[in-house]
């Protein structure tokens, strides 16, 4: 990902010398795309934005919803769901009037995905299944993969787990066949949580180790966090305190490096509940404390029980470092 941040980082500024607007904005977008892939997300907005301002400018109806569709994803990266649906709606309405089928499904599914992370699986569902169907039709099977995976998380949120692990595993299958390591390691994910909850935490760790060396390889450090937060939840679910925390607070450490405020406030309340299980009241206090500073700004349904939940639970005392 460097490699391509590195080899694209000249190309919009020697585009604009060239007055040459066109390409100027292709390769913002580019830049975008493989600085929002490295989790970077600021320099990716500061960038789609920029191929967003050339394309409105020139009138280019269709680059202007790729655009679109381009920063979405970043703000849900932030947890700034209101902008991510706003941004994939209304790229949405402009490929379907265009007629932009293959567009069409994939701004349905990016929608499919910021309904989910709004508290929304059932309606994420109907939607992630509609794009499935557009990406199967033409045969867009990278595109697919995005909403099985949507689908499975879905139904897993809707307890509906038996759904969630035959899309999960249908998704898995895509992933492979395609011999696509992201993918699959995105899967791996996806099944291990799924284990979890059909009480088969052994297997849910083999998923969560895999899913970790696949992104270790890849440079992926942040799924390679969520992978290390999986451990965690396999041994808390083994009734291993002790083991589940560790892992925890390695998830903690990559989140805050990392910046990712909502995945840290979820991990840490984690973390809380499996060092009071240990007899460490105190410290799971001060985790919980340090959770809802993280979740600070954040207004979503999901935020909202999370922060009534913890705060049901915290006290006084400051937050353990």
């Amino acid at each position: 990902m460097a490699e391509w941040i590195t080899a694209t980082l000249l190309g919009p500024g020697a585009a604009r010398r060239e007055h040459e607007p066109v390409a100027e904005a292709d390769l913002s977008e580019s830049l975008g795309m493989a600085y929002v892939q490295s989790h970077r997300w600021q320099e990716g907005i500061t960038h789609h934005r920029r191929a967003l301002e050339l394309r409105q400018g020139a009138g280019d109806e269709l680059g202007e919803a790729m655009s679109l569709n381009a920063l979405g994803p970043a703000h849900l990266r932030e947890h700034r769901l209101g902008e991510a649906r706003d941004r994939f709606e209304r790229s949405l309405a402009t490929v379907r009037r265009l007629g932009e089928r293959r567009w069409e499904g994939i701004a349905l599914g990016n929608l499919a995905d910021a309904l989910l992370d709004s508290g929304d699986p059932q309606g994420s569902a109907a939607l992630a299944e509609e794009a499935a169907a557009i990406h199967q039709e033409i045969g867009n099977r990278m595109s697919e993969f995005a909403c099985l995976a949507c689908l499975g998380a879905a139904w897993r949120e809707l307890g509906r787990i038996d759904r969630a692990l035959s899309w999960t595993q249908r998704g898995l299958d895509v992933a492979r066949e395609l011999d696509n390591s992201v993918r699959e390691g995105f899967a791996l994910l996806e099944l291990g949580r799924i284990h979890v909850l059909l009480g088969n935490p052994e297997e849910a760790l083999a998923c969560f180790h895999e899913a970790a060396g696949l992104h270790r390889r890849i440079g992926d450090h942040v799924r390679e966090t969520e992978a290390f937060e999986g451990v965690g939840e396999a041994y808390q679910a083994l009734e291993r305190p002790g083991e589940a925390a560790k892992f925890y607070r390695q998830a903690a450490r990559g989140y805050r490096r990392h910046q990712d405020r909502w995945k840290l406030a979820v991990c840490l309340d984690r973390l809380a509940s499996a060092v009071a299980a240990t007899g460490e009241g105190e410290a799971a206090r001060g985790h919980r404390r340090e959770a809802l500073e993280a979740l600070e700004g954040f207004s979503d349904p999901r935020a909202l029980r999370l922060r009534e939940e913890i705060t049901g639970n915290v006290g006084g005392g400051p937050a353990p470092s």
